[in-house]
């Protein structure tokens, strides 16, 4: 896997000042931020929570040059090279430097002949599929397809602030221990991100004690008066 854990991993979407220059900037700013939690919490966590960001497509080759990150990219399109005029391919992606891509995002569903082909073509290209998914059984199906990485995420969560680690945490551990029970059960490990909604130290925290790899937030930081002290926050803050 290209991804390192744990992890959380930070979307930019299309939010204002996250493009060209003001992206570069905002991820410096941002990895200072997750490297000044990550000593602050040095004597508690057995292994740092480091930072992936996943700017806007355009920005994918500029943010892989400039910073030491783990880039994602937000979305890939599972079109043959050729007459597909603005489709973005996962061997583009790869060479300008992503490590992983976003599959199926719930703004942005794909088939599942489409999510088939992205996991392929992301594996030959030695990148990580994150595949977005809505439950158990979308995960076990994104498993038996070979997905090495789920993000478990309603749609109706996504930017509420209302989590589903804070709702149903009991729905979390199932999900963790089903999906990883079938992925052994193909000889294979499978890592779990949850994303949607995530807003305080509390899920974040909440989440990893629930058995996750990483946790994923867009809007709760990159929309904060102060990107960078929110990520701080929500990384070495203390939870209660």
């Amino acid at each position: 896997m290209a991804l390192p854990t744990p992890a959380f991993l930070c979307s930019f979407k299309t939010y204002p000042g996250t493009a060209g220059r003001d992206g570069l900037e905002l991820a410096r700013s941002l990895s200072r931020a997750a490297t000044d939690a990550a000593e602050r919490t040095e004597s508690e966590r057995s292994s740092p929570i480091r930072l992936a960001v996943a700017p806007q497509t355009p920005d994918v080759r500029l943010l892989s040059r400039e910073t030491d990150l783990t880039v994602i990219a937000q979305a890939a399109d599972a079109a043959d090279p050729g007459e597909g005029t603005g489709d973005v391919l996962v061997e583009t992606l790869a060479d300008a430097g992503a490590d992983a891509v976003f599959v199926n995002h719930p703004e942005r569903e794909q088939s599942l002949p489409a999510t088939r082909t992205l996991i392929e073509r992301c594996a030959d290209s030695g990148m990580d599929a994150i595949v977005c998914v809505r439950g158990v059984e979308e995960g076990i199906a994104a498993v038996e397809l070979g997905a090495d990485w789920l993000l478990l995420e309603k749609p109706t969560d996504v930017a509420s602030g209302d989590p589903l680690v804070r709702r149903h945490p009991d729905r979390v551990r199932t999900f963790v221990e089903r999906v990883r029970s079938a992925a052994a059960a193909h000889g294979r490990d499978v890592a779990i991100a949850v994303g949607g909604g995530i807003s305080r130290p509390a899920d974040v925290a909440a989440a990893f004690e629930l058995g996750v790899d990483a946790v994923g937030a867009a809007s709760s930081v990159v929309t904060a008066a102060d990107p960078a002290a929110r990520l701080e926050t929500l990384l070495s803050e203390d939870p209660s």
